[in-house]
C-alpha cells in the first residue's frame, strides 16, 4: 500500500481557499525572485551586451542545422516552464466558474507576459 503526502493531501481537504492561498504566495514567490535575479543581473556583472546585440543577434549553437526549428523549440518551451499553460487549463477547468471564457483569455494573455518576463532578463544579461 502506497502513502501520499500531506503536501498533496492538504489542498484537497482544506478546500479552495487553502488552494487560493497557496497561489498567492507562489505568484508573490515568483515575482520576487524574477525581481531578485533581474536585480542581480542588472547590477553585479561588469560587461553588459547591448541592446542591439541581446535584441537582433541570434547565435545557434544547438548543433541542429536549422534555425527555424531552434526557434519554433524555443518558443514552445518557453510557455510552459514561465507561464503554466498546464496549470491555468487546470484551474480554469476545475475552479473557475466562467472557465469557458476566462481560459481562452488567459491562453491568449500568456505569449505576452511570456515575452515581456524574457525580454526584461534579457536586457538585464
Amino acid at each position: 500500500m502506497r502513502s501520499t503526502g500531506t503536501g498533496s493531501i492538504s489542498p484537497n481537504l482544506f478546500g479552495v481557499r487553502f488552494v487560493g492561498i497557496l497561489n498567492s504566495i507562489s505568484v508573490r514567490w515568483y515575482l520576487c525572485g524574477v525581481a531578485l535575479i533581474v536585480g542581480v543581473l542588472a547590477v553585479v556583472p561588469a560587461h553588459h551586451r547591448s541592446a542591439v546585440f541581446v535584441f537582433g543577434t541570434f547565435v545557434n549553437t544547438t548543433g541542429w542545422s536549422s534555425s527555424v526549428y531552434v526557434v519554433m523549440i524555443g518558443l514552445l518551451l518557453a510557455p510552459y516552464t514561465f507561464c503554466g499553460y498546464d496549470a491555468s487549463a487546470h484551474l480554469s477547468g476545475e475552479r473557475c466558474v466562467t472557465g469557458y471564457r476566462s481560459a481562452p483569455a488567459a491562453f491568449r494573455q500568456t505569449p505576452l507576459h511570456a515575452a515581456t518576463s524574457v525580454d526584461a532578463m534579457d536586457a538585464a544579461v
